[in-house]
C-alpha cells in the first residue's frame, strides 16, 4: 500500500512539474514582420548602408528589446524602445524597431507615424530605408490603403544605391 502511495505521488509531482507558465508564443504577424520587412531588406543590403553611432544605453536598450520581442513580450519591448527615444529621440533604429513592434500589435497608424518618422530622419539610404518603407507598405495593406501601401513598395528600390563599378 505505501508503495502505491508514493508511486500516485510521484505521478502527480511528475506531472505538475511540467506545467508551468508557459511562454508567449509568436504571432504570425510577428513572423510575417520579419519575412516581409526585416529579412527581404537584408537581402537587397548589397548598396550603402549608413550607420549612425549609438549611444551604448540605447544600444543596449535595443537589445534587451530585441529579446522580448523574440519571447513575444510585445510591451515589454515597447516599453525599452520608448525608454530609448527618451535618451535618443530622433535614433532612426528605435523609431524603426518601434514601427515593427507596433506593426506587430496590430497599431497600424502608430507603425506607419514610426517608420515614417525613422525615414525622415535617418540617411535615407540602405537597408533602414528599405524596413521603413515596408513597414509603411505591410501597416497600409492591413488598413486597406492599397495605393499607399503600392506607393511604399515603390520607394523601396530608391533606397538601394549601388556603389559605381568604376571610381
Amino acid at each position: 500500500m505505501r508503495f502505491i502511495v508514493i508511486l500516485l505521488l510521484a505521478l502527480v509531482l511528475s506531472a505538475c512539474a511540467g506545467s508551468g507558465p508557459t511562454k508567449p508564443t509568436q504571432s504570425p504577424l510577428s513572423q510575417e514582420v520579419e519575412t516581409e520587412v526585416r529579412e527581404a531588406a537584408s537581402r537587397e543590403s548589397e548598396g550603402i548602408q549608413v550607420q549612425p553611432l549609438q549611444n551604448p544605453a540605447v544600444r543596449q536598450l535595443l537589445a534587451s528589446a530585441a529579446s522580448s520581442e523574440s519571447s513575444g513580450q510585445l510591451e515589454q519591448a515597447a516599453q525599452m524602445l520608448e525608454r530609448g527615444l527618451r535618451i535618443e529621440p530622433r535614433d532612426p533604429e528605435l523609431l524603426q524597431r518601434l514601427a515593427e513592434v507596433r506593426l506587430q500589435q496590430e497599431d497600424w497608424q502608430q507603425a506607419i507615424n514610426f517608420a515614417t518618422r525613422s525615414y525622415d530622419v535617418g540617411a535615407q539610404v540602405g537597408e533602414m530605408c528599405a524596413r521603413n518603407w515596408r513597414t509603411i507598405a505591410l501597416a497600409n495593406d492591413y488598413i486597406g490603403d492599397t495605393p499607399a501601401a503600392d506607393a511604399a513598395r515603390g520607394q523601396v528600390e530608391h533606397c538601394m544605391r549601388k556603389r559605381p563599378q568604376k571610381y
